[in-house]
């Protein structure tokens, strides 16, 4: 059974949201996590689309199994059906009653705001990151589009001193950049990487890795 964790960030309410999610494994290993940007809704939007987030991500993954925690309230009842959705939130428990039947077990769970803090981190990302497209953080799977085969370059590890040694392209302009247990995932058209450090400095050692691949995916002849 693995534990998916969402939050929704909005500025203001209604504004700009910031989707998040994570996914940990039976052993409460974080194998996945996610970021992604909208440009307008309100805070109930960004909590559903953040939930909508965590099970399309499950899915990619694999994930047959689910408890998914968040911590508004409101969508959590609406969800299990012990509040009655108003007619704006349909379309979203039409999503993911569409999704359910992807999972033989699959349950929803409120939980205290500071047992959410992963996820809450996750959603402010996004929303720092101004990308439509979410950023992926993989960690137990090296990629959640393995129909997708990788380029040559992502087969070689580079020479830098250091553990960044297995990089991989995820399709879409993505890649992912191992590091020890961790892999942290950077768009090549905007340089924006997932790290933790990229959000602080807006610079991080994996972008200097990533600079020869993106002369290579922006040249005419390459489509990504």
């Amino acid at each position: 059974m693995y534990i998916g964790h969402f939050d929704g960030a909005c500025q203001p309410n209604p504004g700009e949201l910031g989707l998040g999610a994570c996914i940990i494994d039976e052993n409460g290993v974080e194998v996945a996590a996610v970021s992604a940007y909208r440009e307008f809704g309100t805070n109930n939007q960004a909590e559903y689309l953040s939930l909508i987030l965590l099970l399309k991500s499950s899915i990619k993954l694999g994930v047959r199994e689910l408890k998914c925690f968040g911590d508004s309230d409101l969508i959590i009842k609406q969800v299990t059906g012990t509040f009655q959705a108003s007619q704006k939130f349909l379309p979203y428990l039409t999503e993911i009653g569409k999704l359910a039947p992807r999972f033989s077990s699959l349950s929803f769970h409120w939980v205290r705001r500071e047992e959410n803090v992963r996820a809450d981190q996750l959603s402010k990302m996004g929303l720092d990151s101004k990308s439509v497209r979410p950023f992926v953080h993989i960690n137990a799977f090296e990629s959640t589009r393995p129909h997708e085969a990788p380029l040559k370059i992502n087969e070689t590890p580079y020479s830098q001193p250091s553990k960044l040694n297995r990089v991989r392209y995820l399709g879409n302009y993505l890649i992912s950049i191992q590091e020890r247990q961790n892999v942290a995932v950077l768009d090549v058209k905007s340089m924006q990487c997932s790290c933790v450090d990229f959000k602080k400095k807006m610079s991080c050692k994996h972008t200097e890795v990533a600079l020869p691949i993106r002369h290579t995916l922006m040249r005419p002849t390459c489509k990504a």
